[in-house]
């Protein structure tokens, strides 16, 4: 089948709709006419000059994507921490609600979580505040933050106020402050 001054997709659009019927061509052809101008021969292919200027323009952009890609999976995963706080904080309204005190351990809650990339721990309790650390697994070495939350009960209008710490990257841990008052310390950021 010869283009002539067709283009390639009126060259397939004739060879596969003749006469109104659909007619079958191998799959060879198809490619064929594709991928091979009508002048180059089927055995030939690239040069070793391409195919390098492929790798280089394909490993540059790799190298480029490569740490966006694993900065937005670090993100992701810090979902597991945010959750998992937030989870205990309510848990936390809920015990003071009942007792009048904060629960100094998870069990005492009843809630029971099963974190991947996270460990989570009560670091303080009294009868008005509490304090819940999220540290990664592998502080320092993975590409994601620690958190701190407070929550904090103001008994003289019965309100609770939760406060969510946002370490900054690195092997630094933010602390949540002691009262509803208070600032993250080690440079971590409120994000409530």
């Amino acid at each position: 089948m010869a283009f002539g001054n067709k283009s390639i997709f009126d060259s397939l659009h004739h060879s596969l709709y003749k006469g109104g019927l659909l007619v079958m061509i191998d799959p060879k052809t198809i490619l064929r006419k594709v991928f091979f101008s009508p002048g180059m021969s089927s055995a030939q292919g690239f040069t070793l000059l391409e195919l390098l200027v492929v790798v280089i323009i394909t490993s540059i952009l790799t190298s480029i994507a490569l740490p966006s890609m694993f900065r937005h999976v670090g993100k992701a995963r810090e979902v597991e921490a945010k959750e998992g706080l937030s989870v205990f904080g309510f848990a936390q309204q809920g015990y003071h609600f009942e007792n009048r005190t904060f629960a100094s351990s998870y069990t005492d809650m009843g809630v029971a979580l099963t974190p991947k990339y996270y460990q989570f721990s009560v670091q303080s309790s009294t009868p008005t505040a509490t304090i819940s650390n999220a540290v990664p697994e592998n502080l320092g070495n993975d590409p994601y933050r620690a958190y701190s939350m407070g929550v904090y009960y103001e008994p003289q209008n019965g309100v609770f106020t939760i406060i969510l710490c946002q370490s900054p990257y690195g092997n630094v841990i933010s602390q949540a402050p002691s009262s509803s008052g208070g600032s993250c310390s080690n440079g971590g950021v409120n994000i409530q």
